[in-house]
Parts: C-alpha cells; sequence; structure tokens
C-alpha cells in the first residue's frame, strides 16, 4: 500500500498537468480600464453588423511636440509640433497616388540597383480573376501568397519562441484605435500596428500616442484600395513611399516593415519592398490535425461585414489556438491578425481575445507572451526604425556608417538579395481568404464579400466629433470610484508580463503605479463614472481542444445588457492601486464580462483530477 502511494504521490502531478492544464497568473501595472459610456464592451449578441453606435473615448494620454521616444535608444528624436501640420499637401485620401509627382519620382531611384521580378501584374489581386498566375503562385513561380500561402525567407510570418505571439492590428488609426490603445495599456501590452497613410494624416495625434506608448509602427500602403499584386511597379513605390513619409512627418521615424493588404504578396512586390528597406510581415500558418492549412487570423472584420457572428468568429480563432497549443511540431511563435478599424472589431479584440489570449495556457503550459513583432523577434525597439536601428546591414542599405562601439542586432531589415526559392512545398500554406475593407478614414466602409475589392469612396475628412457621437463623460477622482479597490505596494514593471503556473485558478492583478518621471498630459476626460462590476454569467460551454468542431455557441447565457469592465483609469501621480479580477481558460467565462467569479472554484480545483482525488482517499485510509 505504501509503495502504490509513493507511486501515485509521483505520477499525480504527471496526470494532473495533461489532463488540466495549469492555469496562468498575470500582474499588470497599467492603470485600470475605465468603465462606462464608450469604455464598455457590449455583450456578443450586440456586436453585430447592425451595432449601435458607441460614443468616442479620449486618448490614455497626449505628448506635448518635442517628447523623446527614449525606449528607442540613440537616434530618437522629438515628437513633431503638429499644431500647423497639413494634410492637404498629401496626394488624395484613399485613392492610388498619382506617380508623377517629384516625390514618387525620387523614390524610384531607390530600384536602382535592385532586380526587380518581370512580373506582370495580376487583375485584381484574387486567383479567381488569375488562374494562370495563381498555378505559379508556388515557390518555383511568383510564389503569392494569396494563392497558396507561398513565403519566401525574408517574410517574417513568426516568432523564434514557442510561447512568443506577435499581436498586430490593421488598417487604423481609426476613432475607435484610443479605446483598444486604454486597453492595451491597462493589461501593460504592446502591440504592432500597421497603419494606412490616409488615416495617419487624418489623425496624427494616434500615431504619436502610439509611438510614444512604445508600440510598433509599420506601413500598410497610403490608400489601401488595391491589392499591391494588381498595381504597377511605380504605383506599388507610391503606395509604400507615401506611407513611409506619413508616418516620418507625423513621428519623426521611418518604418523598416511593412504589410501588403490583403497579405497580398508575390516576389514582385518583395523586391520592391527589399529595395525600399522594407520587410515584409506577414500573419502565421498553421496546419489542422487532418491537414487543413488554416491562418492565424481573428477574421474580426467579418462581422462588421455581416459575413460572420461574433461568436462564430471567436470560436474559428479558438480553434486555431487550440490546434497550435496542441500540436507539438510547432516550434515557432505566432503573429495573429486583428483590426482596429471599426468598432466592432475593437471590441472584439477587448471583450474576447485579449482576455482569452491572456489566460490560455499556451503551447507549454507557461502563458503566451504577447507584444510587439519586433518583441517576439527578440529585437530592440529601435531596431524598426531606420533612424534609430544599430543593423549593420539595413544601415549599410541606408548608407550610414555603424556608430563606433555599437553592436549590430540580429537583422530586422530584408537581405541585401532575395533568397533562393525553398524546397518545393515548404512555406506553401494558405491564402487569406476574405478581405478586409480599406475604409476611408472619416468615414470607415463595411468589408466586402470574398474575391470582391472595395472601391475607394470620396475623401471625407474626418469631423470635429469623428464618426461617432462623442461621449459626454463625467470625470470622477480615483478617491470617488465606486470600484471596490485594495492598497498595495508598487510592483515593478516590465513590457512582457511572465506567467505564472502554479495558481490553480487564473488570477489577473492590476496596479497602478505612481510614476517618478514627468507624466505625460492625460486628457481631461479619461475616468467615468465607474459602476461596480457584475459577477459573471458563466457560459456551459467547453472550448474546443485542438481539432476543428462545429461552433461553439458563446452566446448561449450571454448577458442581455452591457457589462461594464472593472476598473477605472487613474492619473500618474495618484497611490497605488490594486484590483484583481479573474478570467478563465476552461471555456466558462464569458471574455466579455471580467466580472469576479466565485473564489470557491480555486479552492476545489485540486479535486478535479481523479488521480490525484484517488491519492487524497488512500492516504487517508492509511
Amino acid at each position: 500500500m505504501q509503495f502504490l502511494i509513493f507511486t501515485l504521490a509521483v505520477v499525480s502531478p504527471v496526470f494532473a498537468h495533461h489532463i488540466y492544464p495549469r492555469a496562468v497568473t498575470r500582474s499588470f501595472t497599467g492603470a485600470p480600464y475605465p468603465t462606462g459610456p464608450g469604455f464598455d464592451v457590449p455583450p456578443l449578441s450586440e456586436i453585430t453588423q447592425s451595432s449601435a453606435p458607441e460614443p468616442t473615448v479620449p486618448l490614455p494620454a497626449t505628448f506635448p511636440p518635442g517628447t523623446t521616444p527614449i525606449a528607442l535608444g540613440r537616434g530618437a528624436v522629438g515628437l513633431p509640433d503638429l499644431t500647423n501640420f497639413d494634410s492637404s499637401i498629401y496626394p488624395e485620401l484613399d485613392k492610388v497616388p498619382p506617380v508623377d509627382s517629384p516625390q514618387v519620382k525620387q523614390w524610384l531611384k531607390e530600384l536602382e540597383g535592385h532586380t526587380i521580378p518581370d512580373l506582370a501584374p495580376t487583375k485584381d489581386g484574387t486567383c479567381e480573376s488569375d488562374p494562370e498566375f495563381a498555378a505559379q503562385a508556388g515557390p518555383d513561380g511568383r510564389c503569392w501568397w494569396t494563392c497558396g500561402g507561398c513565403v519566401r525567407e525574408t517574410d517574417v510570418e513568426g516568432c523564434p519562441d514557442r510561447e512568443r505571439w506577435g499581436l498586430t492590428f490593421d488598417d487604423g488609426p481609426s476613432d475607435h484605435t484610443p479605446k483598444l490603445l486604454t486597453y492595451l495599456q491597462s493589461i501593460d501590452t504592446l502591440a504592432t500596428f500597421f497603419l494606412v497613410g490616409s488615416r495617419v494624416v487624418s489623425r496624427p495625434d494616434i500615431v504619436q500616442t502610439q509611438l510614444l506608448l512604445n508600440h510598433e509602427l509599420s506601413v500598410h500602403t497610403w490608400s489601401h484600395s488595391k491589392p499591391l499584386t494588381s498595381l504597377t511597379t511605380a504605383q506599388v513605390v507610391a503606395e509604400l513611399g507615401w506611407t513611409r513619409q506619413a508616418i516620418k512627418d507625423v513621428t519623426g521615424v521611418t518604418p523598416l516593415t511593412f504589410r501588403a493588404p490583403f497579405g497580398d504578396y508575390d516576389d514582385r512586390i518583395r523586391a520592391i519592398a527589399h529595395a525600399m528597406n522594407l520587410t515584409p510581415i506577414i500573419w502565421s500558418r498553421v496546419n489542422a490535425p487532418n491537414g487543413t492549412p488554416l491562418t492565424v487570423d481573428t477574421e474580426d472584420f467579418q462581422v462588421p461585414a455581416g459575413q460572420q457572428s461574433a461568436s462564430d468568429s471567436i470560436n474559428q480563432f479558438r480553434n486555431t489556438l487550440a490546434i497550435v497549443e496542441g500540436d507539438d511540431n510547432v516550434t515557432s511563435g505566432i503573429i495573429s491578425l486583428e483590426h482596429d478599424l471599426f468598432q466592432e472589431t475593437v471590441d472584439l479584440a477587448i471583450g474576447e481575445t485579449l482576455p482569452n489570449a491572456l489566460s490560455r495556457p499556451g503551447p507549454d503550459e507557461r502563458g503566451w507572451t504577447l507584444g510587439t513583432v519586433a518583441q517576439c523577434r527578440n529585437i530592440r525597439a529601435g531596431d524598426s526604425y531606420a533612424e534609430t536601428t544599430t543593423n549593420a546591414t539595413v544601415l549599410a542599405l541606408l548608407g550610414r556608417p555603424l556608430s563606433p562601439g555599437t553592436p549590430p542586432d540580429v537583422a530586422t531589415g530584408v537581405s541585401t538579395a532575395l533568397p533562393t526559392p525553398p524546397n518545393p512545398g515548404v512555406g506553401v500554406g494558405v491564402g487569406p481568404g476574405p478581405r478586409p475593407p480599406p475604409g476611408p478614414p472619416g468615414q470607415p466602409t463595411r468589408a466586402t464579400p470574398p474575391g470582391q475589392v472595395s472601391q475607394p469612396t470620396a475623401s471625407v475628412q474626418p469631423s470635429a466629433s469623428g464618426v461617432r457621437p462623442s461621449a459626454d463623460l463625467s470625470v470622477t477622482p480615483p478617491s470617488q470610484q465606486t470600484l471596490t479597490q485594495e492598497q498595495s505596494q508598487p510592483s515593478e514593471n516590465s513590457d512582457l508580463q511572465s506567467a505564472s503556473s502554479s495558481s490553480p485558478t487564473t488570477t489577473t492583478t492590476t496596479t497602478t503605479t505612481p510614476s517618478t518621471d514627468t507624466p505625460p498630459v492625460i486628457n481631461p476626460v479619461q475616468q467615468p463614472t465607474a459602476t461596480p462590476p457584475q459577477p459573471l454569467q458563466a457560459i456551459n460551454q467547453p472550448e474546443p481542444q485542438q481539432e476543428i468542431g462545429a461552433p461553439l455557441d458563446v452566446n448561449s447565457n450571454a448577458p442581455s445588457s452591457a457589462t461594464s469592465l472593472p476598473g477605472a483609469s487613474s492619473r500618474p501621480e495618484q497611490p497605488s492601486t490594486t484590483t484583481t479580477i479573474t478570467v478563465g481558460n476552461d471555456g466558462a467565462d464569458n471574455g466579455l464580462s471580467f466580472g469576479l467569479r466565485n473564489a470557491a472554484l480555486s479552492k476545489a480545483s485540486i479535486y478535479h483530477s481523479p488521480v490525484i482525488l484517488i491519492f487524497v482517499i488512500l492516504t487517508r485510509l492509511v
């Protein structure tokens, strides 16, 4: 009997580890996410194409001209003054820029000395319209990602570490981006934003805040109106060049990375980007157990397009993550695709995708580490921009010597020549599927059906109040918040959170820490009246694991009204406070409601494993 008890004592933790993955505990130092009009996230059933317009919210912080993004390191300059910023000097918004301008002619000179493959433009960037080109889409042909998912070694499509997650948002900035930035700040998480040039010059203040909050900025073309493979070489240069210039004019830095709209790359587009010193970044691909190729795409844009319900979008993405976490053959981290263009996509990110990502066990059950693409690739933030990079290869392409005594980091720019094609079948996955909408900066349009390309509309300058009605929010001092808070000691702040696997439940601790530096200018409308968080209403549906099944009905027990997220933002000089919230990874939580769960769950979790239960019984008998 004693031998049996000893054996169970040894093997029980092993069995329990595989049967019931360990939970993930995280502590955040950012200001708690506010509640109130504009900040609250509606239940899934109300996130639809016809969602009621929400009030817009202010940026979490603004920064005066001259503020330096210190995180970028040597070469960083102060923010440009936007007082006299003139967006009229740029091309027409949401249109492919003309190619006869002095700027485009100058950028075309960057292609001199580079070999640009003589590949004819596609008709409209779709496989159906160009069956001949689609047949040549593999690595031995034009390597056209849209038709088969072909990638080259110069394409960034994952992270070196298995549990790293490159978080990316496309098509902004929009009037809904401040809400997303506020939430990301509350969970101490950075992201890479692929910016549309037309929207950069329409909302330059948002882009400045993104940079100063240490998010990564990248190029996503000027107009987002047509697939790049359907454009001439000069038009591609104009699309990339004007966006690069707009970001430079607004922030003082020039991105060294880009993403093609719809993921529409071929070897001609790669060569043009290489000549302009832009590294292509795509979202990751995985294979289902049955061999079906999948992309790590939330497909969130299909919700405002009316092509998919919010619950279906969430479940297909959870299925994909479960496959990644359950496949021991997956050795790389992932880069995901989301959008900050629409109210619905931002609500899905804040209410579901990000909370679920933070609570998931990850491939090795240590929890995912979310961050920018640069972070997931273990690259310093400054190497994402021409002015602050220390990469020797990039500096050589820019014609700048490496600063004495500064060791070069891992390459962040493209190599000096396109690599030879990989072995047949390597790098071939799935195409992008339905495309996100281009959407004008002042009035975003809805996504178009699969296979169609949205036509650009007349330029619309954003109004003072944006496309959504502004919120008339009252300011409540942190000391008067109705949210229950507990005084605590400040905790150490870090860009990327460490994950602990010792807790039987997933508990998120949010801590605000006084700042010793000069605080940024915080917008006066920052803290709407907070309401006490409501208890979670559990959804009795298990989360899919490792195989694709029927979509879960995550709305089966969804609350009938919007559920407020706990916490309210606080100014940097306020005393340290701690708000503990609990989220789960077992499919029983509604990710849209961060309410407190029954504490008894954590106490009872040890008895979930039959092996451990037997061990306890035998121990008591002896």
